[in-house]
């Protein structure tokens, strides 16, 4: 008896234990069925434009030191320029490691884009209209402003003009002819039957001169219009800094354009460009410095092309004998074996050369940042851009 009583108390444990499991899983079953439902409800009902957050990941250098999080702010193209001077106001004070968001208008400060302007009806301003300046709080004279390209996010719209007065074929155009063309995430649509690849580089970016004000359109040490094609997302753009905050300004961003802008002109577009700033104590260099996912570019302007390409291939050499650490004789024969040169631009009042050297070589000398570490590079989810708090400027910029 006591046994058949210890068996049927087992049985009834057990069967208690089963329907509790059972329970469960019917719980669990229902839960699933209740959220499928409701993910379909809202799938089905219209979205409403609810405003995204900034996103910023987790693996931020400054979240990773238990650092407040980077802010991302929008810097408004109201009030562009015309002149990278240092007597220009900033708009907008930033910290290192902050991302900034610029808004740029095209070179032609978006006067062309109405299907009724012409060259004949259509006042313009003298040079490409920056964004800017921004003032970089610790940038001081000596030290070297970091720009990491994170995102280029061009307009609808492109513009690209040839005419009488424009590039290399000039004689063949006797009128100005004016091409509005569509652009969207991936593409262009040059004609109905011609689709180009979005390809969105920064024509104009730089700091402010040590001496006087250097218009937009001219390129030099100090970046300017460089009219580079590599400048682009993923890149970083190192600019020697030669006056208190540096003050970084851009514009004149491209959809698409060719190596040299033989004929004046790149797709010209406005966008807005987020890029994140930083800044290197310990480097010194004198001319942009461009890096990219497999090279290194020095980037040199000068009055005729032999002088810029020549520039540009004593500046890498310089690089690589100081900054690398490669023996000078080892350094001349890599160049010449791997080095590859190109035109920039061969349009503005200075010409623009740039000489690539891959950084599978560097990396065999041991040389993977310019900060001496080996480190992976890092890029945020942007997320949209919010507007950024203005200065009351008591300064009235220099256009000279």
């Amino acid at each position: 008896k006591a046994n058949k009583a210890r068996e049927r108390d087992r049985t009834k444990r057990n069967r208690a234990q089963h329907y509790k499991e059972k329970t469960k899983h019917t719980q669990k079953r229902d839960r699933t069925k209740r959220n499928r439902a409701k993910h379909s409800q809202e799938k089905a009902a219209p979205q409403k434009n609810k405003p995204k957050r900034s996103k910023i990941p987790t693996f931020h250098p400054q979240i990773k030191k238990g650092l407040p999080k980077p802010t991302m702010n929008l810097i408004p193209k109201t009030r562009p320029t015309y002149t990278f001077s240092k007597h220009n106001s900033p708009i907008h004070q930033a910290a290192p490691q902050d991302l900034l968001c610029f808004e740029t208008y095209d070179c032609f400060t978006n006067r062309l884009l109405p299907p009724d302007a012409t060259y004949e009806n259509t006042p313009f301003l003298p040079g490409n209209p920056l964004t800017g300046p921004v003032f970089i709080s610790g940038a001081n004279p000596g030290d070297v402003l970091k720009i990491d390209i994170q995102k280029i996010t061009p307009g609808p719209t492109g513009i690209v003009v040839v005419g009488p007065k424009s590039g290399c074929l000039r004689e063949y155009f006797p009128e100005r002819k004016i091409l509005r063309i569509p652009v969207n995430d991936k593409e262009i649509q040059f004609t109905p039957q011609v689709r180009l690849p979005l390809r969105p580089m920064i024509g104009t970016i730089g700091v402010a001169p040590a001496g006087e004000a250097i218009p937009s359109v001219t390129p030099s040490s100090h970046g300017g219009n460089m009219d580079c094609t590599k400048i682009t997302e993923g890149s970083t753009l190192y600019l020697p800094v030669f006056t208190p905050g540096a003050l970084l300004s851009m514009g004149d961003v491209h959809a698409a354009m060719g190596d040299g802008e033989v004929e004046d002109c790149g797709l010209e577009i406005e966008a807005r460009v987020t890029v994140c700033v930083d800044i290197i104590h310990t480097l010194k260099i004198d001319w942009p410095l461009l890096e990219t996912e497999d090279a290194w570019i020095s980037i040199a302007s000068r009055d005729t092309m032999d002088e810029a390409w020549q520039a540009a291939d004593r500046q890498m050499f310089d690089f690589l004998t100081n900054q690398v650490g490669i023996d000078p004789y080892e350094a001349g024969m890599l160049l010449t074996l791997t080095g590859n040169l190109a035109f920039c631009q061969t349009v503005n009042p200075k010409l623009t050369a740039r000489m690539e050297f891959p950084k599978t070589v560097t990396k065999q000398y041991g040389f993977y940042t310019l900060t001496g570490q080996k480190t992976e590079s890092i890029r945020f989810d942007t997320g949209p851009c919010t507007q950024a708090p203005q200065k009351n400027s008591t300064r009235e910029r220099s256009n000279d």
